[in-house]
């Protein structure tokens, strides 16, 4: 402080002193002294015409055009300003004046060479034009998004024989892991779940990285591990790549922000193609996750001989006709109002099924919990025996899905299981299945997929309206639920 204030002094003469290397000489000392994740931005009376900012771990984009500068800790936004932009480099400093420009430094004190880049044009108007339709509605207008976004998605991802899997050595890899959190985490699940199912001789998992973090796995280049995220700044998982990149372990991003710090950092990079997605409960970028994974697996699977060609063709074709699916999925809208009409009050809800289904069901749970605020629970159905049976009673609302043709039966099994203490049972199932039941309250029914492994990729489609229509009825603000963020940029 003694040191600012003799500083700060020698400002009042006029070109004794260089204000703005101070001050930044001082932002530059006081981020050294920090611990933990931050994004910051700091103002000195000294020099009213500069700003200075610095990030550690936390995000934080620079971007600017004729009428001035930005700060923004989301770098998708920028594009609704200006065209041009840069994330600030991890552990570094920028000052911003109107006289000079702006200048960007490392925390050692050592230049930096950014450059600011074109940005990707936002989808704000179809975006807009969607939430138009729906009155504002975020989560509703994405919804309704799925479809193009799945699309979108399809014609991006790399062919199998293209230069792209070409330079992942797909068939070298004596373990692949599938990493993420929250949503993002179930993506993973399935990703895991179908490459174990595909790959029968390949070790395969799947990990929160916040618990990844801190746990002792062997991580060389043997391993590859393949982290999930829709924004790309989640810090358990930027914190996952970064350990894993000291150690030589490849890694491949599947991320729908392209200029986010986990598709700058990544060895390998897949995007999502999902569009910007302004809702915090995350919805069409799930599906567009599941449906990389999808093919991602049937890939791994052909780099390892353990699949054919002719397989190979026919996922990517399911892949393009997935947009035409995930439509007629969205004809499950007053079904799910009618569900949602009778869950609105209930204290609990269960969402059970069994193998990819299972994933589904995690998701479906944490979708509702996140914009009704009822507890909801999602389970392998096989494991309500296992103690959880004991929370059903007269009148509690259960959503099974069944999908899967070779797990269905068991997943009836559980239902009878429940029916029998009186759960009130609603059943996501697939057109001409033969599963729907006069006694049930209502159904939802997804099209017919020949390859039903792809049938995950629109199951959540139902479920959403059910949690948005939920949500409504309750009176609870879907698009910004209390205490969430859409990125969470802190462990």
């Amino acid at each position: 402080e003694k040191e600012y204030n003799e500083a700060a002094q020698a400002c009042v003469a006029p070109g004794a002193f260089d204000c703005e290397a101070f001050c930044l000489n001082a932002i530059l000392k006081v981020a050294a002294r920090l611990k933990g994740a931050f994004a910051i931005a700091v103002l000195s009376k000294h020099t009213p015409s500069a700003v200075y900012a610095a990030r550690c771990e936390s995000p934080l984009a620079v971007g600017y055009n004729e009428d001035g500068f930005y700060l923004l800790s989301d770098i998708d936004a920028l594009s609704e300003f200006t065209s041009l932009g840069t994330p600030l480099d991890n552990k570094s400093a920028a000052v911003i004046s109107l006289s000079d420009g702006i200048k960007f430094v490392r925390f050692d004190g050592t230049e930096s060479a950014q450059r600011f880049s074109v940005l990707e044009k936002s989808d704000k108007k179809t975006h807009g034009d969607t939430e138009k339709q729906f009155k504002g509605d975020k989560m509703l207008a994405e919804i309704y998004e799925t479809p193009s976004a799945l699309e979108k998605c399809a014609l991006n991802f790399p062919f199998y024989d293209s230069e792209f899997f070409r330079r992942i050595p797909l068939n070298s890899f004596d373990e692949i892991r599938f990493i993420g959190c929250g949503t993002a985490y179930h993506a993973a699940l399935h990703g895991a779940f179908l490459t174990r199912k595909l790959c029968k001789k390949l070790t395969v998992s799947a990990h929160l990285a916040s618990e990844y973090l801190y746990d002792n796995y062997r991580e060389d280049t043997s391993v590859l591990l393949v982290l999930v995220s829709q924004s790309g700044e989640t810090a358990d998982t930027l914190g996952v790549l970064r350990r894993a990149q000291k150690n030589r372990t490849y890694c491949l991003a599947v991320v729908n922000c392209e200029s986010s710090a986990l598709a700058r950092e990544a060895d390998f990079c897949i995007f999502t193609k999902a569009g910007r997605e302004v809702a915090v409960a995350s919805t069409k970028a799930y599906n567009t996750q599941l449906l990389i994974l999808t093919l991602l697996a049937y890939n791994i699977a052909g780099a390892r001989g353990q699949t054919t060609v002719s397989k190979l063709n026919n996922a990517y074709e399911t892949a393009k006709k997935i947009g035409s699916y995930a439509a007629a999925a969205l004809e499950n809208e007053c079904a799910a109002k009618a569900i949602a009409q009778e869950i609105k009050e209930k204290k609990d809800v269960f969402f059970i099924g069994r193998g990819l289904d299972s994933f589904c069901a995690l998701e479906g749970a944490l979708k509702l919990k996140e914009v009704s605020y009822i507890h909801a629970e999602g389970f392998a159905a096989g494991e309500l025996k296992h103690g959880s049976i004991a929370l059903i009673e007269d009148g509690t609302p259960v959503i099974a899905l069944l999908t899967q043709p070779e797990t269905a039966q068991k997943t009836q099994n559980g239902i009878e299981e429940v029916k029998a203490r009186g759960a009130a049972i609603h059943r996501l199932t697939v057109a001409n299945s033969g599963k729907k039941s006069k006694a049930d309250r209502c159904n939802l029914v997804l099209p017919h997929i020949e390859n039903a492994d792809f049938l995950p990729v629109i199951a959540t489609i139902p479920l959403n309206f059910v949690a948005y229509y939920t949500a409504l009825y309750k009176g609870c603000d879907a698009d910004k639920p209390r205490n969430l963020a859409k990125s969470v940029t802190v462990e």
